[in-house]
């Protein structure tokens, strides 16, 4: 998916697609419920975000860009993020675990997103994504609950499509700045997911050694980093040039409409 169509196609189709969490038949053994309780109760906070400050920036690149559709992506990207925080916050009330309203890590990453440009604000949610693809790989693996297994499944899935979907904006903003600017974005952007490996390691252990050592982790992360970098730019290479040969089209058009009158 290149184009803004497409990808608001792909959301309402998905927002329509409402994973059930009803009842889980499964009991948390007390291991179970005390290795997943805090990591869990993190996630749940950082899938919950209203999104208003990311908001503004949309409509504002939006204008700029020409992207009068990008608001709405946006929209039902954070609608997505929050279901989510709901599908977690189910399964927390059926086993017991109670929600917290505020997380260190999760305050450093919303600073950092309100305190940037879009570009900055995506690639700090990119990095966030990177990890919570890897992590719900981990949390599925950390109990016994076939339910907690769907919901993992279901939400690493989407993770995906979120990662794109973000670095497809991230190369169109990048793509048009001076070669060396460009390549300084993403080499700062490398570093924001090498740290944000190691803290999220720290914080989430736990859960995270039941499928990975930290080596593994790390690998697992940057290279998928990595190879969604060079992706979302060979993507969004593509739309810029399509956009462009769109544009010269539409000018010789009118040139002839022009010169026929």
């Amino acid at each position: 998916m290149d184009t803004n169509s497409e990808w608001l196609k792909y959301f309402e189709q998905n927002a329509k697609e409402i994973l059930p969490v009803n009842h889980d038949e499964y009991r948390l053994t007390d291991e179970e419920w005390s290795r997943i309780e805090k990591s869990i109760q993190a996630f749940e906070i950082g899938e919950a975000s209203e999104g208003k400050c990311l908001k503004q920036k949309a409509a504002e690149y939006a204008l700029k860009a020409g992207e009068p559709l990008y608001p709405e992506i946006m929209k039902y990207f954070i609608r997505e993020e929050n279901r989510h925080s709901a599908y977690l916050s189910k399964f927390m009330h059926l086993h017991g675990i109670a929600k917290k309203k505020s997380n260190w890590t999760d305050g450093v990453f919303r600073f950092l997103r309100n305190l940037f440009n879009l570009e900055v604000s995506i690639r700090v949610l990119v990095a966030a994504e990177l990890i919570a693809i890897f992590y719900y790989r981990a949390l599925g693996e950390a109990t016994g609950s076939s339910l907690l297994k769907t919901i993992c499944a279901r939400m690493l899935a989407e993770e995906r499509e979120h990662v794109k979907f973000q670095m497809l904006t991230i190369h169109k903003i990048n793509l048009p700045k001076h070669p060396i600017a460009a390549a300084l974005s993403d080499m700062l952007h490398g570093l924001l997911v090498c740290a944000t490996i190691g803290v999220v390691w720290h914080e989430h252990k736990a859960v995270l050694a039941r499928a990975y050592s930290f080596g593994s982790f790390y690998s697992a992360v940057y290279d998928a980093f990595r190879e969604c970098m060079d992706d979302g730019r060979e993507r969004a290479f593509r739309a810029l040039i399509a956009e462009r040969f769109a544009e010269a089209r539409r000018s010789s058009v009118y040139s002839s409409a022009g010169a026929g009158s």
